[in-house]
């Protein structure tokens, strides 16, 4: 299948042919913006308000983290530099290297579904123990990585043809230097609760 069109720095997918096509952490919409008195911000699912200019931050410091996990599993010790803020993430992306041995299959890897529109980033593909896996890698807990695991192991299926069975599973890189925790994500709804918010999505945009 051919490559969707990512531009990063607006997020946003198209088709090869220039359809455009939601992301999945757009439909998932974990985070919804609003304008509070004269400030922009991000309001959660649970009701908190994060400022925009903090979100920006944090996604700046998100997409250096993936992009330094990218690099660890494919060059290998001292073949990138990073920036210091990010040195605790790094330290434990090797030392989870270290100790799960990850057979690397694909990361980074854009894709999109012509079954169902919609386009994603996988971080990690990989074999651990001779099990297939899907690795998703957060700084933080990630209320929805469930479904948003759910969507990406559907891209990497309809993109490969894959029919055998696959884990999914939350890396957390903490940034205060905490160790990393490795968490199975096994809920059975988790495919079902994207496909609800996709139906949203489309039903609010009047598709």
């Amino acid at each position: 299948m051919p490559t969707p069109l990512f531009n990063e720095e607006m997020h946003k997918y198209t088709t090869p042919g220039g359809q455009p096509l939601p992301g999945v952490t757009t439909i998932l919409g974990e985070y919804r913006k609003t304008r509070i008195g004269k400030g922009e911000f991000y309001v959660a699912l649970d009701g908190t308000a994060i400022e925009a200019e903090v979100m920006r931050k944090a996604a700046e410091i998100g997409s250096a983290i993936h992009k330094c996990l990218q690099y660890a599993l494919t060059y290998g010790p001292g073949r990138f530099t990073y920036p210091e803020e990010i040195a605790p993430c790094v330290d434990q992306i090797w030392q989870w290297r270290q100790d799960f041995s990850p057979e690397v299959l694909a990361v980074e890897t854009p894709l999109y579904s012509e079954r169902y529109l919609f386009a994603g980033t996988l971080d990690l593909v990989c074999r651990i123990g001779g099990k297939l896996c899907l690795v998703d890698a957060k700084t933080g807990m990630g209320a929805l990585v469930g479904p948003q695991t759910a969507a990406y192991e559907t891209l990497y299926r309809e993109d490969t043809g894959c029919q055998e069975p696959m884990e999914r599973w939350l890396l957390q890189l903490p940034r205060d230097g905490d160790p990393y925790r490795f968490k199975r994500l096994a809920n059975p709804n988790d495919w079902n609760f994207f496909k609800a918010r996709m139906f949203c999505y489309h039903y609010l945009k009047g598709a």
